[in-house]
């Protein structure tokens, strides 16, 4: 699930002011949505052109199109068992609660939970680690159920033992 879309803030290819809107969301350590500097292209391409240069088949892989908040979205999953599910979602800790809730529910018996932007409070340095928001959602969350068995950069993997 991804909404597939890049959401280039209202100013463009405005380079002084996409930085500024970095440094903003560096700043307050929070989501700041119109800090998405992603392109506008289609990532559905992307995604299916991935699958091709690893020589791996996409046939049963369905692109679900939407934000992991989206009731519409739930609503197609809820009930549903997954190996594998990312969660790169929200950063209000508000937002990440919720997803985590939700979709760890979805992840079958010894299937994995990645959270994204979710590893600055655990040790390391040479990456990018996340945002604060995110990692203390996933730290007040536990992982009931799972084990965290990696991490990388800013990715936390659980994986699912009950």
């Amino acid at each position: 699930m991804s909404p597939f879309k890049g959401s280039k803030p209202w100013f463009g290819d405005n380079r002084v002011l996409q930085r500024c809107a970095q440094l903003i969301s560096r700043y307050y350590r929070e989501d700041v949505r119109s800090a998405n500097l992603y392109e506008n292209v289609d990532y559905s391409a992307t995604v299916h052109r991935i699958f091709d240069e690893f020589g791996l088949q996409d046939a049963n892989v369905k692109l679900l199109k939407g934000y992991s908040q989206d009731e519409q979205v739930r609503q197609q999953l809820a009930g549903r068992s997954f190996d594998v599910i990312y969660i790169d979602g929200g950063h209000r800790y508000e937002e990440v609660t919720q997803d985590l809730n939700f979709y760890a529910s979805l992840v079958g018996r010894g299937g994995y939970l990645v959270i994204d932007d979710a590893s600055c409070n655990l040790p390391g340095t040479a990456f990018w680690k996340g945002h604060e928001s995110v990692s203390r959602a996933a730290d007040d969350w536990g992982g009931p159920g799972f084990v965290n068995m990696l991490n990388v950069g800013h990715n936390r993997v659980y994986k699912r033992n009950l």
